[in-house]
């Protein structure tokens, strides 16, 4: 590591020059329920799960709401399948800004940065549609959370190889990670730091508190 300590802490990269743009659904290009489903993506972002009713969502793509249950079970179903569409989007584009490096450390200011891109990009539905959770019956809570879990399997695995001190909790130190960048979108200002030199301030406090020099 140590010889790519000058690349690590170069603060700019392609990350700094771009938004990701982050297409829900292009397996369902032409499908009618993919338009249901941006729909519905649309007004929970904007509206919340609550306050969105099957109306709503059939008004937009032209239908009435009794014909919209031909297409779909319930709101419950849409939001579970636009939650679960969003977290694979951007689970992907977390793990293909990793792939392009191969030092561990490296993958995680990688993950800092695209993770920290997702949460401030202004058109972003993913944001928006993680702060329901305390408005959904238990039964769909449950299926949210294992979505959730599901996303940060590979955030979980990538801690496990980091070489740490072993007075550093990984749950903690994932844990801490993952608040801080979740939380971005509450706490950043425009300013005096790009997104991804705070992404590479945050790497840099995390890497410098827990990284093994042996």
């Amino acid at each position: 590591m140590k010889a790519q300590t000058k690349e690590r802490r170069r603060p700019k990269s392609a990350l700094a020059d771009r938004r990701p743009k982050l297409v829900l659904f292009t397996h369902l290009m032409g499908d009618r329920r993919r338009d249901i489903l941006l729909a519905a993506a649309e007004l929970f972002a904007r509206k919340g799960f609550t306050a969105t009713s099957m109306r709503d969502i059939a008004e937009v793509v032209g239908l009435t709401g009794g014909s919209l249950y031909h297409h779909t079970k319930s709101k419950e179903e849409l939001f579970l399948e636009v939650h679960g569409e969003a977290l694979r989007v951007a689970g992907r584009h977390l793990r293909e800004a990793a792939a392009t490096e191969t030092d561990p450390w490296l993958k995680l200011r990688a993950i800092c940065r695209a993770h920290l891109d997702i949460q401030l990009d202004p058109e972003s539905l993913t944001v928006p549609l993680m702060g329901d959770l305390a408005f959904v019956s238990p039964d769909l809570h449950r299926m949210l959370v294992a979505q959730r879990d599901a996303f940060e399997e590979y955030f979980r695995d990538l801690v496990t190889s980091l070489p740490m001190k072993p007075s550093v909790d990984r749950n903690i130190f994932r844990l801490s990670v993952l608040t801080l960048l979740n939380n971005a979108v509450t706490w950043y200002r425009k300013g005096r730091l790009a997104p991804v030199e705070v992404a590479d301030q945050i790497f840099e406090i995390f890497y410098q508190s827990a990284e093994s020099s042996s």
